[in-house]
């Protein structure tokens, strides 16, 4: 799976390094570190692991090709954001428990769905940074299926028909072959919506929560 889903990668923080690249020349933090480089934006250690999510990329685009080199292979999960799920991505691994689902969903709800301000700026740099074929316009739709009110649905489609013309639609405006800044425009767009409690089904608004952000 990929977008639009959360993808976070996980690393056990005591793995050992010895038939890796440069064996014994660094701690297992500096690795990490050495690998995400500038992407290492939401790197995080919680408990007995670290981990890493690129906002607007799945797992593959968010993982550089030389981790193989440097890393174990990692834990892979999958934020269903749109149905607040979280979940293992894969089959059964020896690394993978309790505590290691535990640590990546707490990972999950500090980065991107603990409170309504997290969920925003997740949605937004997603949407900006979408590398999905249809771009921007995948995480949208997601919204209009599964978050808004027909209410909300309505008046979101209203507001594009208002700034891109009559016949346009998220999926014609927004995808991955649109100008930058007529995706911006469009991101600007749905993030009018994305603050209105009275917008949201009751998985979203329900959650007292949620909205203390």
């Amino acid at each position: 799976m990929c977008e639009p889903y959360h993808s976070v990668v996980q690393y056990p923080t005591n793995f050992s390094d010895d038939d890796l690249f440069m064996s014994g020349q660094m701690d297992n933090e500096t690795r990490i570190k050495s690998v995400f480089g500038r992407g290492a934006d939401w790197l995080k250690k919680i408990k007995g692991w670290f981990h890493f999510s690129s906002f607007g990329a799945g797992h593959h685009w968010a993982i550089p090709p030389k981790a193989e080199e440097y890393l174990p292979k990692p834990l892979l999960y999958e934020g269903e954001w749109w149905n607040r799920k979280f979940a293992f991505d894969g089959y059964d691994w020896p690394q993978l428990s309790d505590a290691s689902v535990a640590a990546a969903r707490e990972y999950h709800n500090q980065s991107a769905m603990g409170n309504v301000c997290l969920f925003r700026r997740f949605l937004e740099t997603s949407m900006l940074r979408s590398k999905a074929y249809h771009g921007a316009s995948t995480y949208v739709t997601r919204l209009i299926e599964d978050v808004l009110t027909t209410d909300g649905v309505n008046k979101l489609l209203e507001k594009f028909r208002r700034v891109f013309g009559k016949h346009a639609k998220p999926g014609s405006a927004m995808n991955s072959q649109c100008h930058p800044k007529q995706v911006k425009k469009g991101v600007d767009v749905v993030m009018g919506f994305v603050r209105k409690r009275v917008l949201f089904l009751p998985h979203f608004a329900d959650d007292a929560g949620f909205w203390r952000g």
